[in-house]
């Protein structure tokens, strides 16, 4: 299918003739879900992509079910991000920088009073 606006490296053009994996129906079938229950597809066009998903038997008959389909996410979001309840990319202020600035104001308070007594002392 030249038509096709996946990449020549896209398995389903450069291994048209390998068969379908248990793993790659999955991978689909939880694309086509997330792309139905996002309203990217309409139920007439998920049904297809369904019906065409589970009857092929080589990748190349795949084309039809992953043509326009949003792309797969290339990240995850990191364990830290996901406690935070942040964006990847997202910066929020830093706790540890306002109790360091905190703490260096505290030390300078007391070394002022040290040495204001200091010089009271040797007077």
């Amino acid at each position: 299918m030249n038509s096709s606006n996946l990449p020549i490296s896209s398995p389903y053009r450069s291994t048209p003739d390998a068969p379908v994996t248990d793993v790659e129906r999955d991978q689909l079938s939880s694309r086509l879900n997330a792309a139905f229950t996002d309203g990217k597809l309409e139920q007439d066009d998920y049904e297809f992509r369904l019906d065409q998903l589970f009857a092929a038997t080589r990748m190349g008959q795949l084309l039809p079910v992953v043509e326009g389909l949003p792309a797969m996410p290339t990240h995850a979001n990191p364990e830290i991000v996901a406690s935070v309840g942040g964006q990847p990319g997202e910066l929020e202020d830093t706790r540890s920088a306002s109790r360091f600035a905190l703490l260096l104001i505290a030390v300078l308070v007391v070394a002022l009073v040290l040495i204001a007594m200091l010089f009271l002392v040797v007077m």
